[in-house]
């Protein structure tokens, strides 16, 4: 699911489920409000395409109003998830550059005799 809803003029209510219905939400890790929340817009969206006589123009107004706020509550989240992504990326990136195998090349090292070294090593000891 998507991050907490943040409310504007929350209202807080008390709402009876049955229990079956209950532990599915808790099962799948839906909220309560959630459920609500898109039950409501569930069924506004249904009233709205039968055309429903209670559904005026303020309330349709009001309607788009709550799901554009919505949408840029949902666009933020995304623009979040996407740059947590990108670092997770980079992250993953750089550990995959850290355990790639090192190219090695043998040397003659006065102290140890020959060795296995990265080019890099042996340029900073002076042994290539």
């Amino acid at each position: 699911m998507a991050a907490h809803k943040k409310y504007f003029e929350r209202y807080d209510t008390a709402v009876s489920v049955e229990k079956k219905e209950f532990d599915l939400t808790r099962t799948l890790g839906i909220t309560l409000s959630d459920a609500l929340r898109l039950g409501i817009y569930s069924m506004v969206q249904t009233m709205i395409s039968q055309q429903d006589q209670k559904i005026t123009s303020a309330i349709l107004e009001q309607f788009v109003e709550i799901q554009k706020r919505d949408m840029e509550d949902l666009k933020a989240y995304i623009r979040m998830q996407d740059s947590a992504q990108k670092t997770l990326d980079k992250m993953i990136e750089m550990k995959k550059e850290e355990e790639k195998p090192k190219d090695l090349i043998k040397v003659w090292d006065p102290d140890d005799g020959y060795v296995r070294i990265t080019k890099a090593e042996a340029e900073q000891r002076g042994l290539a």
